[in-house]
């Protein structure tokens, strides 16, 4: 992104001759006799614009056939008896 002074040009410019950071360009008496025309305009908020409503596509049916279903982790067992069937399912797939 490009630097924007928050200052106008000449304004900027005459700021930093007088604190003597820069030496005076040629074109600073030019630019000081010609000012610019009109002072630039701030532009406000845009109006609102009024979108109408798209509507929702619904889900293709061939991606709903293809979904594997969501795991039913109720079924999951707990405590200390599904920790013992979670031991010998690992010492069985180890064994294997």
């Amino acid at each position: 992104m490009a630097y924007r002074p928050k200052r106008p040009l000449l304004v900027q410019m005459r700021h930093l001759l007088k604190s003597g950071v820069v030496a005076k360009p040629k074109w600073y008496d030019i630019a000081c006799m010609v000012p610019p025309d009109e002072p630039r305009m701030q532009a406000g908020r845009p109006k609102f614009l009024n979108m109408p409503e798209v509507p929702a596509r619904p889900t293709p049916t061939s991606f709903s056939r293809t979904a594997p279903s969501p795991p039913d982790h109720s079924k999951r067992p707990t405590g200390e008896a599904g920790w013992r069937e979670a031991q010998q399912t690992l010492s069985r797939a180890a064994g294997a």
